[in-house]
């Protein structure tokens, strides 16, 4: 019996060499997937202009590394899909995007992800992932595939807990959903979100699951509820921040005024290399 092949295996292009992305493949894909009969010719005798793009899609192009994405400054939607990438790289100037799909590659880890502040869907379904990290910044997540990967501990998903908009979350294929609690846990602790596995979630299985994780989900709450009041007091300071640098005067409601006139007085930084009762006198 022959070894059974994995879908990418058999839907990726045999005839294409491994490599990067460059000028050529972003724009054969543009044209590939843009307008088609006569909008279409039009389109493509106009040219191809990479920073107006909004939609680009590399799919089964065998793509080794992600790279050469810079000059797509407009683009909302990214889709990566069916290749050959290990790492997620390079996405730091495209802080506009609203979408961006990974699925069915290699990626082991979360990463890379900070910039993409704008971010309401993402897809990593059918990678090496063993651990959700790195995406405290996609506070506007509304829908996240992570299914199909290697997470091993379904309480791994409470991560999840601090996505306020979260509404949509796919998770079956990871081994952990060999447990029948899996399932009953991340009903209970996901409150916000609607749609597990693309079916809505019920009161009656959210209240089950709670029975069961009742401790745990106390705790849960509990950390929850502190992280909340540090992200709101970090929100009410920032906004001190940025009326007080309308007011040409930064930072004027926390040390760091008088840190910056201290660090530029000459006079003052050699009384502090004398040290003793100066020291004390500086901190008060």
């Amino acid at each position: 019996m022959t070894e059974k092949k994995s879908l990418n295996s058999l839907i990726i292009h045999p005839d294409i060499e491994p490599g990067v992305i460059d000028n050529a493949m972003l724009t054969r894909c543009i044209l590939e997937y843009g307008p088609t009969e006569e909008a279409g010719r039009l389109f493509a005798e106009e040219g191809v202009h990479l920073d107006e793009a909004t939609i680009v899609r590399l799919e089964f192009q065998n793509i080794l590394r992600i790279d050469h994405l810079w000059m797509l400054k407009s683009l909302t939607k990214l889709t990566l899909a069916h290749n050959l990438i290990e790492k997620i790289e390079n996405l730091e100037l495209l802080t506009g995007l609203n979408e961006l799909d990974l699925s069915f590659n290699k990626i082991e880890k979360i990463e890379n992800l900070d910039a993409l502040v704008n971010l309401e869907v993402l897809t990593l379904f059918h990678n090496k992932i063993r651990k959700l990290e790195n995406l405290d910044t996609l506070t506007k997540l509304l829908v996240f595939s992570i299914g199909d990967n290697l997470i091993e501990d379904y309480k791994e998903m409470a991560y999840l807990r601090r996505f306020r908009f979260l509404r949509s979350v796919s998770f079956k294929g990871n081994p952990c959903c060999d447990d029948p609690m899996a399932y009953q846990f991340l009903k209970s602790a996901l409150t916000k979100v609607t749609y597990l596995d693309y079916k809505i979630i019920t009161e009656e299985e959210r209240e089950s699951g709670v029975a069961l994780f009742r401790g745990l989900l106390r705790r849960l709450d509990e950390t929850d509820e502190k992280a909340e009041k540090e992200r709101i007091a970090k929100e009410e300071y920032e906004a001190k921040v940025e009326f007080y640098a309308l007011s040409f005067v930064e930072y004027l409601s926390g040390p760091e005024l008088l840190d910056s006139m201290f660090e530029k007085d000459p006079d003052g930084s050699l009384l502090l290399k004398l040290g003793g009762e100066l020291l004390n006198f500086y901190e008060e």
